[in-house]
């Protein structure tokens, strides 16, 4: 009989420490003005681990960062994941109350804030540290500079969660979706798999790391030796540049920020440098901007679905100039999946099912909401809310959320986030918020509202404004009498009824 052995099962720090071994001169991380080698990358995150660690960070511990990108965050990450600890990213567009809920949920033991947020997390009893760069001096002289470049002593496991994003929900309120660095190494290999990525294939980091497709990233680049470089935000003069001068894999571009490119890339006469793959979520973009956008990059379209719960799924691109009828998605053969009907059953080919999902590169579960948790994986499958339908090739077609979302610029965003803030003015009736398509964003929150007096349009937007994020203020507000809020038979509005009044 032959026998098995089973090794250790790889880790975050595991594939950082190979590349500085075997790629030790390639450029790991990078700036406008900084860079670090993988060689460089695993001392300087030994060094911040031991830092972390002497501020009592531990294995299964939480540290949170509260910034715009900025290296600093990506040390941060590769530094916990040398303890078994997670990041936690706060979003820094929401307003206090939101971020102060983040931390009530994700628990960390610090909190690395850049000063310009200090303010976000007033409300809670945490301890904050400035994450500054080398120039401002005291992150790195208090928690890198004192401590040695040797691997710290920690017994870390894949299981071990690495990363935690905050999701929006469908209460209104945040869930802290919790990964694994087992999980995140599945979706890196399959991202390089899938995509055809190579080492010679930079990532452009604008999006924000609070986000999916940027915090996945990072391990996607540890994985495959690349370069992850780090813009901070939708820099439209960096990014053109960057264009021009580095062969880049996947560039993400949202909707709102096509626009702005397609306009910046005309005039500039230079030629743009190779790219594998541009876009995502075809779905909700113009087929004017992806015709052009493809065009200007000679580069095919992505378009994508996934997840922060499961990651990426899909493969299928979308050709230079051209909008075929035929707009679908291929689902990875790297995770099981199933389109399930309103009896449980696999759905028929052409109608709408939830898609379930399976596999490795599954979250772990929601932080500190077992509820949530247990809803969401139900025998080990993940019940997305998403419908989608799969035609007589295998395409998946996106049709629709069976949990109601809005999807605006590449942000996330739940009705009932905003109606629970308009509820609280004073004379509110009832609330209900419904997309509307848009040409730069792909969708925007518009507002419907009964009321026993005539509501001012300015205190409605102001209370949005205090106590939510810019982008999930609605763009209009609609007052009707609460008669006319089409209902079903049980006295559910139908949201869609309500759009077609948008």
């Amino acid at each position: 009989m032959a026998t098995t052995t089973t090794g250790r099962a790889l880790t975050v720090a595991d594939v950082v420490r190979n590349q500085a071994r075997t790629n030790p001169h390639r450029v790991a991380v990078s700036d406008t003005t900084r860079s670090f080698t993988y060689a460089e990358l695993d001392r300087v995150t030994d060094r911040l681990a031991h830092g972390l660690a002497a501020a009592a960070v531990t294995r299964g511990d939480t540290v949170a960062v509260l910034g715009s990108n900025s290296i600093e965050h990506v040390l941060l990450q590769h530094a916990v994941a040398k303890l078994g600890a997670a990041l936690a990213t706060l979003n820094w567009r929401q307003s206090e109350d939101e971020v102060a809920y983040a931390i009530s949920l994700c628990r960390p033991r610090v909190v690395f804030v850049q000063p310009a947020f200090r303010h976000l997390i007033t409300a809670s009893d945490v301890r904050c540290e400035e994450l500054t760069t080398p120039d401002d001096g005291r992150f790195y002289a208090d928690f890198i500079e004192p401590y040695p470049a040797t691997a710290p002593d920690a017994d870390i496991d894949a299981e071990d969660l690495v990363t935690i994003i905050c999701t929006s929900g469908t209460t209104g309120r945040p869930k802290a979706a919790a990964i694994s660095q087992r999980a995140m190494l599945a979706r890196a290999a399959f991202g390089a798999m899938e995509m055809k990525l190579s080492a010679d294939d930079a990532h452009l980091a604008w999006a924000p790391m609070f986000h999916l497709v940027s915090a996945d990233y990072m391990f996607v680049c540890a994985a495959l030796g690349s370069r992850y470089i780090v813009v901070d935000g939708f820099d439209v003069e960096v990014i053109n540049d960057y264009l021009h001068e580095v062969q880049l894999g996947w560039f993400v571009m949202m909707p709102g920020a096509i626009e702005a490119l397609v306009a910046r890339l005309r005039r500039d006469p230079r030629p743009v440098a190779p790219i594998r793959l541009v876009g995502a979520m075809a779905d909700l973009v113009p087929p004017a901007q992806v015709r052009e956008l493809t065009e200007l990059l000679d580069a095919p379209y992505y378009n994508s679905y996934g997840m922060t719960e499961a990651g990426p799924l899909t493969y299928g691109t979308i050709a230079p100039g051209t909008w075929p009828e035929h707009l679908g998605k291929r689902m990875t053969a790297l995770a099981n999946h199933r389109l399930a009907g309103p009896d449980g059953a696999e759905a028929a080919v052409g109608e709408p099912g939830e898609m379930h999902v399976c596999g490795p590169t599954l979250f772990t579960c929601y932080l500190h909401d077992e509820a949530a948790t247990a809803e969401a994986l139900v025998d080990g499958w993940y019940r997305s809310g998403d419908l989608l339908r799969r035609d007589e090739e295998g395409f998946v077609h996106f049709v629709g959320r069976s949990k109601y979302l809005i999807k605006t610029g590449g942000e996330n965003v739940y009705p009932a986030e905003i109606e629970r803030v308009l509820m609280t003015v004073p004379g509110v009736q009832e609330v209900v918020v419904v997309r509307k398509l848009d040409e730069k964003w792909g969708e925007t929150p518009v507002a419907f509202l009964a009321a026993e007096v005539e509501l001012d349009v300015a205190e409605l937007e102001a209370a949005c404004r205090r106590d939510l994020a810019g982008y999930k203020v609605p763009r209009a507000f609609r007052q009707i009498d609460i008669d006319d809020f089409p209902r079903n038979v049980t006295g559910k509005v139908i949201r869609e009824r309500l759009e077609l009044q948008v």
